[in-house]
């Protein structure tokens, strides 16, 4: 009798024993865990860098600072005998924020006549592409609210540039990109907002919300929709993107098209194959060794061939800043 009491008890002790062991074991695997996140965005954060060294314009307004990199035309600095205006192009930069790979189209786009201005949207910090967890935390932990504001900053100082050397910008031609990755969505998300010449957007994920031709809120201004006619557009969109890319994926490319041409908006809608995200960099378009280089030129001379050909204008007539104390909470 004895002898079975003890057996129970001790089957008793052992169970008990056993869920303390695992709920030890559990609650070590999830500390290492943390630990090990920890470690890893610690690493990534070590491995960011400040935009400012890729940054020759600071526009301020208050207590608000807009850090940028602005590419003119060289004939932008002789002086001419009569007002001449350039059209404007406002590039976006890729998830990882203000890097060379701006400097290097922007150099490019200003050779071929532009006016082009990249706004710092992650304000001061900025990373390696390849850094993708602090990148993905960044574009993530960004609200879309700050970047509109600083857009906005951005746009503000362009409309009240005075000219220079007789030169100055024409504020009926500013084009909303060309936008890498993350700046792809924010190129559609501007055009969204303001009535642009044009848009420019190289493998934007936003394309996703754009599937449904009838989502007036989705689309909101892209295309620049003439007030008096909802069914005439006085702009363009050009879109680029890899046939191995996944996000977005090749569908999503072909439903984006399938509702412009539903709207009636004018488009070009390029898909290059065997080249994933990402694939007009500046090491792939610059080397001819660089895998994905054909490709990459191919994909860079048709946005230029794009912005030099479009008739789209731009209308920011009814433009006001954003409010100081709507700034404040952002």
């Amino acid at each position: 009798m004895s002898t079975k009491k003890a057996s129970s008890r001790c089957s008793f002790c052992t169970c008990c024993s056993t869920k303390k062991r695992a709920s030890i074991c559990c609650g070590i695997i999830f500390l290492i865990t943390l630990l090990v996140i920890g470690i890893a965005i610690l690493a990534s954060w070590g491995s960011t860098f400040s935009a400012e060294k890729f940054s020759n314009l600071v526009i301020e307004d208050g207590d608000f600072k807009v850090h940028a990199y602005v590419a003119k035309p060289k004939v932008f600095e002789s002086q001419e005998p009569e007002l001449k205006k350039y059209p404007v192009a406002i590039l976006f930069h890729a998830w990882n924020g203000l890097s060379e790979e701006v400097v290097y189209f922007a150099d490019r786009l200003a050779g071929h006549g532009y006016y082009v201005i990249a706004p710092d949207l992650f304000r001061g910090v900025a990373s390696k592409s390849t850094n993708s967890i602090w990148n993905i935390i960044n574009s993530i932990s960004t609200k879309q609210d700050r970047m509109n504001v600083d857009v906005d900053l951005t746009l503000n100082y362009i409309l009240n540039l005075q000219p220079v050397n007789n030169q100055t910008i024409d504020s009926t031609k500013i084009m909303s990109g060309p936008g890498f990755c993350f700046g792809g969505t924010q190129s559609l998300i501007l055009s969204n907002r303001w009535p642009t010449a044009g848009t420019v957007t190289l493998y934007g994920t936003y394309i996703q919300e754009l599937a449904d031709a009838d989502d007036s809120k989705a689309w909101g201004k892209i295309g620049n929709p003439d007030s008096s006619a909802v069914d005439i557009y006085k702009s363009e969109v050009l879109g680029i993107y890899g046939d191995l890319d996944t996000r977005p994926g090749k569908k999503d490319a072909e439903k984006f098209e399938t509702a412009l041409n539903a709207k009636g908006i004018n488009n070009t809608i390029s898909m290059y194959k065997n080249v994933g995200h990402a694939f007009v960099n500046e090491v792939a378009h610059e080397k001819a060794s660089a895998p994905g280089h054909e490709e990459a030129v191919k994909a860079w001379d048709e946005v230029v061939a794009f912005m030099k050909s479009s008739n789209g204008v731009s209308d920011f007539t009814d433009f006001k800043p954003v409010e100081p104390a709507t700034k404040k909470n952002l």
